[in-house]
């Protein structure tokens, strides 16, 4: 080998060597939770999460985490009565997704560039971190100031009633700061709200317990009438089902009294037909009685009748000197005993004209004979 050749050889060992740190430092690897940003004249050339690139001399390579980062906040504020309150809260934030966000969280927040924080005091407690402790502490006053400008416009009442609202409204805030700065706000979460003073507090409380307090005696007040009438509506329907019982059992003692009556009824109807029928016996009796009676009244009549006629067939029979002895005989029986019911004891007989005895009384005889001739 010749000398020139050996030198060329010689040279080229020289500056590979030399050229062996640079080249090392120019090949830059990203992990897959980091960002990884190259800058070159103050513009990004390259950006991504978990890359790696090859830089040029000059250009500025920045390396930071990619995580979801924590800010707590603890803010003494007053609101729009000029209260003093105490905000306690945190947010979950992390870098821009695009890569010109990223840069501007990176210019402005000033995130650690894990490329060169090694053996620096001002380095984040880990590589998850992206702020160091001042840079942390000045993030929560610009989120202070966020919180004071927003509660200054509201109510205490509202701020202590209506936590949601008072997210919605700081999360609003954010968005805007979070845009200037190049990140991206993830979550908004208020962990208290209170008065700084605790009497005020004590006093809204007692506010809150005196409503609580009525409204649980409003609610008792309401059951206990809610049970009320609950109670008078059993009591109803009890008092309805036993005037149902007692109706059903008037009812039934109504029925059974209907049948007894339509029992003593019939009773009394088969007894008064029974008397009918002892009556219509009766009756008929009586009247075959009556018939009967009747009938030998009739056969009596006709007896006498048929006697009558057969005597005055006789008497015509007679001769007349028959008819005037049978009647100067009857005229004597008679005149005998009227005389008999005269009671007469002493009698004498007095003679009136010339007329004697013999001939009045045969005066007499002829009269009673015209009378009794007359007859009827």
């Amino acid at each position: 080998m010749s000398l020139a050749s050996v030198l060329s050889l010689s040279a080229c060992i020289v500056v590979a060597f030399c050229l062996a740190p640079w080249l090392r430092s120019a090949w830059v690897i990203a992990e897959p939770d980091e960002w990884l940003l190259c800058i070159r004249n103050g513009k990004v050339v390259g950006a991504g999460i978990g890359i790696s690139i090859w830089r040029r001399p000059g250009d500025i390579v920045a390396r930071f985490s990619s995580t979801v980062q924590r800010v707590r906040f603890s803010v003494d504020a007053r609101t729009a009565e000029h209260l003093a309150l105490r905000v306690e809260g945190f947010i979950l934030w992390s870098v821009s997704p695009d890569a010109e966000g990223a840069f501007r969280a990176f210019s402005k927040l000033g995130i650690v560039n894990l490329n060169h924080a090694q053996g620096r005091s001002a380095a984040p407690k880990s590589r998850a971190h992206l702020l160091t402790s001042a840079q942390h502490h000045a993030f929560q006053a610009l989120l202070a100031a966020e919180v004071r400008a927003h509660v200054s416009s509201r109510s205490l009442g509202e701020l202590l009633t209506e936590p949601n609202t008072l997210v919605q409204g700081l999360s609003e805030r954010f968005a805007s700061l979070s845009s200037a700065l190049g990140i991206r706000i993830e979550r908004t979460e208020i962990l208290e709200v209170q008065p700084v003073d605790p009497k005020l507090l004590k006093d809204l409380s007692a506010r809150s317990e005196e409503g609580i307090r009525e409204e649980a005696e409003g609610a008792r007040l309401e059951a206990a009438e809610r049970l009320g009438a609950q109670k008078a509506a059993a009591n109803a329907r009890q008092a309805s089902l036993d005037l149902s019982a007692r109706l059903a059992a008037v009812e039934g003692d109504r029925q059974v009294v209907l049948r007894e009556g339509e029992s003593a009824v019939e009773r009394q109807l088969a007894a008064e037909a029974g008397a009918l029928q002892v009556l219509e016996a009766r009756r008929e009796r009586e009247e075959g009685e009556l018939e009967l009676a009747l009938d030998r009244v009739r056969r009596t009549a006709e007896v006498e009748r048929d006697a009558a006629l057969a005597r005055g067939a006789a008497e015509e029979r007679k001769s007349q000197a028959v008819r005037d002895l049978e009647l100067a005989k009857l005229i004597a029986e008679r005149a005998t005993a009227a005389m008999e019911s005269w009671q007469i004891r002493d009698a004498k007989w007095v003679s009136l004209g010339d007329t004697s005895p013999a001939t009045s009384i045969a005066s007499m005889i002829g009269a009673v004979r015209e009378l009794v001739g007359k007859g009827p």
